[in-house]
């Protein structure tokens, strides 16, 4: 199998080969708007995570109260008679939102911070998936709307990339097929699988979660996108942050554009050569006479040793 990558010619497309490197874009860069959010897939578990969580502090909150009074003690410097008051107030409060606001407002006066929220775990998971480094490849090299989109009107070429074992593009963790709908995917499963890390701050410690990258429901995130975006046949290299990685397989074909100049072809042959040690085919889209067509022609092969 061979995934493709359109390119116009460029000094980034000779720097791509030259260095051997391909760049990941974070989401922020990809051209499709409506790209799915982790929240939004799974905002009822999210929601009920985050409502478990909040009892859980008021809980451990509203105890640690009750047994300083019961020791006539001060409650983060507040004497028990106040310490009373402020539970009374939690407890006449309607509802868990508004009991978590009074909770959260003490905790500011008291410590100069606020309480860690279970919320901000899981917008966490967005701004992680935003950062996510993605390199766009498809599975078509001769698709008239990708050259006209993204191989500069046919007068670029693709690089053709082959999916080995023991490549980035044949772990399923980091090489994913985009599917097409325009409904949000369904959330599936147990949960979230997520990794805490303790940081020590000026504060004191901080504890940060992430969900895990090989979570079902992150990888369904990053892979779905509308159906109007379906004639891409869009596969994704990922990382887990942007930037220049190596090549995540063996770069083993170039195919010129219909309308690709004769010295654009010879001076990647001419790189091909210089940098990339394994056999690349060349090939160039034709058009059959009496067609509106595109077809691939063998133009020729290289080989280095």
């Amino acid at each position: 199998m061979i995934l493709y990558k359109y390119r116009e010619d460029n000094e980034y497309t000779e720097k791509l080969i030259s260095e051997r490197k391909v760049w990941l874009s974070n989401a922020a860069g990809l051209n499709d708007p409506f790209e799915c959010k982790i929240s939004e897939i799974a905002s009822e578990w999210i929601q009920k995570r985050v409502h478990e969580g909040r009892v859980a502090h008021m809980s451990g909150f509203c105890i640690s109260a009750l047994n300083t009074i019961k020791e006539g003690e001060l409650f983060f410097g507040v004497p028990p008679d106040a310490t009373i008051s402020l539970l009374n107030i939690i407890k006449k409060a309607e509802t868990l939102d508004t009991k978590y606001l009074i909770f959260r407002d003490f905790m500011i006066r008291a410590n100069g911070h606020p309480p860690s929220d279970p919320k901000a775990a899981f917008d966490n998971f967005d701004l992680q998936l935003q950062s996510v480094g993605i390199f766009s490849l498809t599975g078509d090299p001769i698709n008239q709307l990708m050259w006209a989109h993204y191989g500069a009107e046919s007068k670029g070429l693709t690089l053709g990339f082959e999916v080995r074992k023991d490549t980035k593009l044949s772990d399923p963790d980091h090489c994913l097929e985009v599917k097409y709908q325009d409904e949000l995917p369904k959330f599936e499963g147990d949960g979230l699988i997520a990794q805490t890390t303790i940081s020590l701050t000026e504060t004191g410690p901080k504890s940060t979660q992430r969900i895990s990258f090989s979570d079902p429901t992150f990888k369904t995130a990053i892979s779905t996108k509308p159906t109007h975006w379906d004639y891409e046949k869009e596969w994704r290299y990922i990382e887990e942050t942007s930037g220049a990685f190596s090549f995540p397989a063996p770069l083993t074909e170039v195919v010129f554009g219909l309308r690709c100049p004769d010295e654009v072809r010879k001076k990647y042959i001419k790189l091909i050569l210089e940098n990339i040690n394994n056999e690349v085919s060349f090939f160039e889209v034709v058009n059959p006479k009496n067609t509106n067509k595109m077809v691939l022609a063998s133009y020729m092969n290289i080989k280095n040793t």
